[in-house]
């Protein structure tokens, strides 16, 4: 029986169909093994916009680091596996969700080989107090954006280099497995989540079977200082100053500006909580403007006056934009500001002692561990400033309370109805007023951002009472 024209044409269609997704299945099979391949040959397979340049292995230059009186480099990771962690300006880092995945690396490593994983984690700008104390495993070292430059163009970033030492961001964050002999074996771009399956083989790899040593690497030009550079700047008053004017102080510099609407009202109000909490007369508080177009000398003395009675310590300096970025590099702080972008700036104090040197460098919010840092027993004495006027010249409340745009006004406050974020409303009572001082960021003013710091620990009981008692009389 001779089958029709149309069955024949159903039967034809079928079976080019079912050719045609077989070759697609084969094509498939193919780009998704050559991918997994990829992946487990090489991390950084198929990531070439990030910028790796060398092929692996390759041996670690020699790197090496010095902060104050401390000094660390890869010689002191001799002998056992490790990571080198490299985070760059605006990476983004979440530090949680990094050390648990280290963590879950260090125990497959210390499972399959029994070796235990070390791991230095070099970063412009700080971590939190809880990261920088991780025990001997890990170690974290501020490095200036010249310094970052430097070690990822010895490792090969080429890309990443050029924006760390142009003072721009680059938003990488780079994972190299280094064996116990000294040799690269891995490197993942972690920044997108990709290679970490295949970065923790290699870990594995180069903790269970090290290459021979590879030969000496040259040691480098010098271990860099983090220090107070020279500079040349202008005061809010108007007068030259230098960095030889504040030679033989302990020094706590930080970096703002008058314009900011962000943290730079937080910075100066913890400022001034640690003025007062350290009254020796040696020291001296620096704010350098990362704003110099704006922020000239008059506009510079308005702005202190709004932070309550003048603390001849505390100067607010001027300087051109290329003196301030190297002054923040020197310090290994971040300044930067991308073309037609926002003003970019770290929220950190860095202590220098009078020699110039950094000594240390936190996010500003440790205010009790930077006083404890710069003078023991400094604080004020049981009873000081019980007068709440004073507090609240001192602790400088009015530099965002008598702007509406940064902070609720204050005058007959209390018992009045305010409306929270979120939409509760609550009555303004001394409970209430205790608490937006203790822990302000529980009760924010709907319509304001919480940029007010706690007070929580930083002032007793009865001035905390002094406080609120100034605040009804207003």
């Amino acid at each position: 029986m001779v089958p029709t024209t149309g069955a024949f044409r159903v039967r034809a269609a079928w079976a080019v169909a079912r050719h045609l997704a077989a070759g697609l299945l084969a094509v498939s099979v193919v780009v998704v093994a050559g991918v997994w391949l990829g992946h487990r040959l090489d991390p950084t397979w198929g990531r070439r916009h990030a910028g790796l340049r060398r092929a692996l292995p390759f041996p670690l230059p020699a790197l090496a680091v010095r902060v104050g009186g401390s000094s660390l480099s890869a010689r002191d990771f001799a002998g056992r596996p490790w990571i080198l962690e490299l985070r760059f300006p605006g990476c983004g880092a979440d530090d949680a969700d990094v050390s648990a995945r280290i963590g879950e690396a260090a125990a497959r490593v210390r499972a399959r080989t029994g070796r235990e994983l070390g791991w230095w984690t070099a970063v412009v700008g700080g971590l939190s107090g809880s990261a920088n104390a991780r025990g001997d495993a890990r170690r974290v070292t501020p490095l200036d954006p010249a310094a970052l430059a430097d070690v990822a163009a010895e490792l090969g970033l080429a890309e990443s280099a050029r924006a760390a030492a142009d003072g721009f961001l680059d938003a990488r964050h780079w994972l190299f497995a280094v064996d116990a002999a000294g040799w690269v074996r891995g490197a993942a771009e972690i920044s997108g989540g990709d290679g970490w399956r295949a970065f923790t083989d290699r870990l594995v790899a180069a903790a269970a079977s090290p290459l021979p040593a590879p030969p000496p690497p040259r040691e480098p030009a010098a271990a860099r200082a983090l220090r107070l550079v020279a500079f040349q700047a202008v005061d809010e008053d108007g007068r030259a100053v230098s960095a030889r004017d504040f030679a033989g102080h302990p020094l706590v510099i930080d970096f703002i500006f008058t314009r900011c609407m962000g943290p730079c009202p937080m910075i100066t109000a913890r400022l001034a909580a640690l003025r007062r909490m350290v009254p020796d007369p040696a020291v001296r508080f620096l704010s350098f403007s990362v704003d110099p177009d704006h922020d000239t000398p008059p506009v510079l003395r308005a702005y202190a006056a709004r932070w309550g009675a003048p603390d001849l310590r505390w100067r607010l300096l001027a300087a051109d934009a290329a003196t301030v970025q190297a002054v923040a590099r020197g310090l290994g702080e971040l300044v930067a500001r991308p073309a037609g972008g926002p003003i970019l700036h770290s929220d950190h104090f860095t202590l220098v002692d009078a020699a110039g040197f950094v000594r240390a460098r936190a996010p500003s919010s440790q205010v009790q561990a930077l006083a404890a840092q710069l003078a023991s027993g400094a604080a004020p004495r049981p009873g000081e400033a019980a007068s709440g006027a004073r507090l609240f010249a001192s602790l400088g409340c009015a530099g965002c309370h008598a702007d509406r745009a940064l902070a609720p006004p204050l005058g007959g406050l209390p018992g009045r109805p305010v409306r929270l974020a979120g939409g509760r409303t609550v009555a303004a009572n001394d409970r209430y007023l205790r608490e937006s001082i203790t822990s302000p960021s529980d009760a924010v003013v709907d319509g304001f951002r919480p940029t007010m710091p706690s007070y929580g620990g930083l002032l007793s009981d009865r001035e905390v009472g002094a406080l609120v008692d100034y605040l009804k009389s207003l």
